[in-house]
C-alpha cells in the first residue's frame, strides 16, 4: 500500500491546542485541522514537522516529542499520520495558509466540521501514556508507598484489579487508593465491578470482554475502558462510544503463557481499523511506549513492569 506520509504538529498551551481552518483552495475546505504537511522525500518527519509549521504558521518549534502514528484515508487515498506534540516554539503562530486559527479547549474543542482524522486526537490527548494497573498480590513490600512514589513521578491514571482479594478487601483496598490518587488529581477505574466504582465513588469502571456485549447502564460523568482481544471487541468498545480500550496480548504474558501474542505488525493493522484510542497490553514495560506510539496506540497498559 502506497501511503502518503504527513507530519502533524499539536501545539499545547495549558489546555488548548491550535487548529487551523483550512483555506477555500484545498480540498475539505473550511474544516478544522492540526496544522501540518507532506513529508518530502529525503526529510524525516521532525524534518518535514519544522518546515510546515515554519510555512503555515511562521513559528520556530524549539521542543517536541514525537506522538503516535496513525494510518487514515482521504478519498481512498491512504494517509500515514505523524504526530507530534509541541511544547515551545519562538514567535506567535500567524494563519499564512490557513483562513483562521483558533485556540481550542482540549476536552470541549467547540469548532466544527473537524477532519475526521483529527476526532480521537482529542479523546487521545486527554489521556496519559500509561495506564497502570494494581498488582497488590504479587507485590511484595509496602504497596502504598511504591503507588505514591509512582503517582508522584509517572502514573496518571490506575485501574484497580485484585481478583484474589475478596469484596470486602477490595472495597477497603480500593479506598486507599481512591484517597491517595484523589490528593494528586489522578483517575483511578475499577475493573469489572460498576457497583463497587459507583459506591466509593471511582472515576470510572474497567469493563472485561464480556461486559462490553451487555447492555450495562454506566453513569454518563464515569469514564469507560474496555478491554479487548480482537477487532470485533474494538469496534463494539467503539460503537459504544467508550473513552478508550485495552488491545492484548500484544506480548507474551504471565498470566495468560499459552496464548500467542499478536506481536506490534498485528496490533498496527488492528487498531488503525477504529477511531478510539487504544493502550497496548500484554507484556509491557515503559520502554514499549516508542513501539506504541509508532504503532497507533496512546500508550501502554501495565499491571508487572510498572510495579518493579
Amino acid at each position: 500500500m502506497n501511503f502518503i506520509d504527513v507530519s502533524v504538529g499539536i501545539l499545547l498551551n495549558d489546555t488548548k491546542v491550535l487548529l487551523g481552518k483550512r483555506p477555500k483552495t484545498k480540498p475539505w475546505a473550511g474544516w478544522w485541522e492540526f496544522p501540518g504537511g507532506k513529508i518530502n522525500s529525503g526529510e524525516t518527519a521532525n524534518d518535514a514537522l519544522i518546515r510546515e509549521l515554519k510555512e503555515e504558521l511562521g513559528i520556530t518549534v524549539t521542543s517536541s516529542e514525537p506522538w503516535m502514528i496513525r494510518t487514515h484515508h482521504f478519498n481512498n487515498q491512504p494517509i500515514r499520520l505523524h504526530f507530534f506534540k509541541i511544547n515551545s516554539w519562538q514567535k506567535s503562530p500567524i494563519a499564512l495558509e490557513h483562513d483562521e486559527l483558533k485556540w481550542v479547549e482540549i476536552e470541549s474543542p467547540k469548532v466544527e466540521p473537524l477532519l475526521p482524522a483529527n476526532q480521537m486526537i482529542f479523546q487521545s490527548l486527554q489521556l496519559p501514556s500509561i495506564y497502570a494497573i494494581t498488582n497488590m498480590t504479587e507485590f511484595h513490600g509496602n504497596f502504598f508507598s511504591l503507588l505514591e512514589r509512582k503517582i508522584k513521578s509517572e502514573i496518571n491514571l490506575i485501574q484497580i484489579r485484585e481478583r484474589l482479594l475478596d469484596q470486602n478487601e477490595l472495597e477497603i483496598f480500593s479506598k486507599k487508593v481512591l484517597h491517595l490518587a484523589r490528593q494528586h488529581k489522578i483517575k483511578v477505574l475499577i475493573n469489572a465491578n460498576l457497583e463497587l466504582a459507583k459506591k466509593i465513588k471511582a472515576d470510572g469502571v474497567h469493563l472485561n470482554s464480556k461486559q462490553i456485549y451487555e447492555n450495562i447502564t454506566i453513569p454518563e460523568e464515569m469514564i469507560i475502558g474496555a478491554s479487548c482481544h480482537s477487532i470485533e471487541d474494538l469496534k463494539q468498545a467503539e460503537a459504544r462510544k467508550y473513552n478508550f480500550a485495552l488491545l492484548s496480548p500484544v506480548k507474551k504474558t504471565l498470566t495468560h503463557p499459552s496464548i500467542d501474542p499478536m506481536g506490534w505488525k498485528s496490533f498496527q493493522e488492528i487498531i488503525n481499523q477504529v477511531q478510539i484510542p487504544v493502550y497496548a497490553l500484554g507484556g509491557m514495560a515503559c520502554s514499549d511506549i516508542p513501539n506504541a506510539f509508532e504503532s497507533g496506540a496512546v500508550g501502554i497498559a501495565a499491571q508487572r513492569a510498572i510495579w518493579t
